[in-house]
């Protein structure tokens, strides 16, 4: 086999899965870096720099920047249509989407109700406004959530899951969907160590997660319930139940939780810390571990001033 054997199928017309997977990563990585980019010159000029509406901002612009490679990807190195990646029978693809939703939401609610009645966890407070607002501040999560499940899923299932499953499918199509779901998987997981918090059992989570996740596309052959899982997962963490996602504390949130136990078995390893399993946001994460720093020093990354304690966030 020649070298130019190894670097493109023939029959296919197009290159390997190796270097789609190569290529494709560094175009979608500049696309999104440039938008990111774009967007926090927009941003500084409306929203004070390091405030939840400038994270909610360079995420959009991320997003889009992310969208805009993989479009590019599909067209010049996959080679295939868009609606390869997940978004096929358009007729079903909304109840996907809802379903998805329903699970990760029922998931989170008997996670939090089985800690409650166990005394793991005691309600603090209630509808928590932040310093933008309850209604801005939720609204804002819910566009961070979104742009966040939408992309992630588009990268990590559409893209990802998909080309290495054709890279193994010399091999047979179970081994080659069981080794695709498991090196995309891992590669999720991975990725979110850049996330402020993130430990090695917050890998292994994300990793056992992700798994259920890509499974449903395996199954469907569409986006629409990973996206709706993850999203709706993110926003019942943090929105509804106030934990922090991938180390993001959000402003506005409508139950403040705090964890009193068990002493012996953290149960936060296995809940707790699956809030990595969320909001990427990793071309962000130097402004984030900035905002931590700031908390840990007493003061607010939005005013500068020093902040009361507040007994709703895990210790």
């Amino acid at each position: 086999m020649d070298f130019r054997s190894l670097m493109w199928n023939s029959d296919e017309r197009r290159p390997r899965a190796l270097i789609r997977l190569l290529v494709g990563f560094f175009v979608i990585a500049t696309f999104a870096v440039i938008g990111t980019i774009v967007m926090d010159l927009i941003a500084v000029a409306f929203v004070q720099p390091l405030s939840f509406g400038y994270l909610v901002l360079t995420t959009l612009g991320l997003g889009l920047g992310t969208l805009i490679g993989i479009v590019i990807v599909a067209r010049y190195v996959d080679r295939r249509p868009f609606s390869d990646y997940g978004f096929r029978d358009r007729t079903v693809w909304g109840r996907d989407l809802v379903v998805g939703a329903g699970l990760a939401l029922m998931a989170q609610t008997v996670a939090v109700g089985v800690a409650l009645s166990a005394g793991w966890v005691v309600v603090t407070d209630t509808v928590v406004a932040g310093s933008e607002g309850l209604i801005l501040g939720l609204v804002g999560a819910l566009v961070l959530f979104t742009v966040v499940g939408f992309y992630e899923e588009l990268v990590a299932r559409g893209f990802i899951l998909k080309n290495v499953a054709e890279g193994f499918a010399r091999y047979g199509t179970a081994p080659a969907v069981i080794a695709a779901v498991i090196i995309s998987s891992v590669v999720f997981g991975i990725v979110h160590l850049a996330n402020a918090g993130a430990s090695l059992v917050s890998v292994v989570v994300i990793a056992v997660i992700a798994i259920t996740v890509a499974a449903s596309y395996v199954l469907t052959g569409r986006l629409g319930l990973a996206i709706g899982f993850h999203t709706s997962w993110n926003i019942a963490m943090g929105v509804l139940f106030g934990q922090p996602v991938s180390g993001i504390e959000l402003p506005a949130h409508i139950l403040a939780l705090e964890v009193t136990g068990p002493t012996r078995l953290d149960w936060r390893v296995l809940w707790f810390r699956s809030r990595n399993f969320g909001c990427g946001c990793r071309l962000c994460r130097t402004r984030r571990r900035h905002c931590v720093r700031l908390r840990r020093r007493g003061t607010s990354p939005h005013t500068s001033q020093p902040t009361r304690s507040n007994p709703s966030r895990p210790s």
